[in-house]
């Protein structure tokens, strides 16, 4: 501890001589274990056992006079981060200070990440479209609940894959060309076009480009396209039936305007059965 402390001044050493002590720190007061092999109670395999049940990520790092080609290679099995023998001489605890200060960054970072994955997963849950990310290589990065239930995968499955060949088979053209165009012109770009994955279902997609993806929300705007269409026919239907309302002026008999009612109820309004009742 001595010797680690004059090695770096960014490493505080606490010292147990007990493994039974050192364990009730290891969930959250140390950022690094550093251990014998030959121990009371137990020896450093044991001991690396012990730690990675109360907190697995926690960097270990086994400094040990009795030094194997067994010893070694049973540590790393079972997990450790790091395995140095003793020497002779001061400059092995300058290795020794080194190794645990890379360890702890390393073990920082990814502790980091996994906080910041885990706020972005929140982010990602709370929009209210179906989300999902490509990085530049067209493969799933993260993917909200709501695209994965459209998708009808499990979103661990998806993580990883490329989405042309995910859905080979199931990617309107439309959606493959606005991917590509929004890789190629870093520009965003909206497109909506029936879904092939699931026929009869209309997406609307907002794609935006970064340097490393793709960030794509998209929704399911069948009934809007259903009551868009409805509106179209309507309109259509309307139009007709003033043009026959000014047929029907022109209409010398009774007859004829009966003929034109009924020709316009099977044409226009697509009534199967018609009839005049004057």
């Amino acid at each position: 501890a001595t010797y680690l402390q004059r090695a770096s001044d960014r490493i505080e050493p606490v010292v147990e001589t007990s493994p039974a002590d050192a364990l009730d720190l290891v969930p959250d007061d140390v950022d690094c274990v550093v251990s014998d092999y030959e121990m009371p109670e137990m020896d450093g395999l044991e001991f690396l056992a012990a730690v990675r049940q109360a907190n697995p990520a926690l960097p270990f790092v086994l400094f040990t006079g009795k030094g194997s080609e067994e010893i070694a290679s049973e540590a790393i099995s079972a997990g450790v981060t790091d395995y140095l023998q003793k020497q002779a001489g001061t400059e092995q605890y300058e290795v020794l200070a080194n190794r645990v200060e890379n360890a702890v960054s390393k073990y920082r970072a990814e502790r980091e990440a996994e906080r910041a994955d885990k706020q972005r997963r929140r982010i990602f849950e709370r929009i209210t479209d179906a989300f999902f990310g490509l990085d530049d290589d067209w493969r799933f990065r993260f993917l909200n609940e709501r695209a994965a239930d459209f998708f009808g995968r499990d979103p661990d499955d998806l993580l990883g894959e490329d989405i042309r060949e995910a859905f080979s088979t199931g990617m309107h053209e439309e959606f493959r060309e606005a991917y590509r165009e929004a890789f190629e012109t870093q520009r965003s770009v909206t497109v909506e076009a029936e879904s092939a994955l699931r026929p009869g279902n209309w997406l609307e997609l907002r794609i935006y480009p970064a340097e490393d993806g793709l960030s794509v929300y998209f929704r399911n705007v069948t009934e809007r396209k259903r009551t868009q269409q409805e509106l179209r026919d309507t309109k259509q239907k309307i139009e007709a039936l003033h043009d026959v309302a000014a047929q029907a002026v022109a209409c010398d008999t009774c007859q004829d305007v009966y003929d034109l009612a009924i020709e316009s109820a099977e044409e226009i309004l697509a009534f199967d059965l018609c009839t005049v009742d004057a």
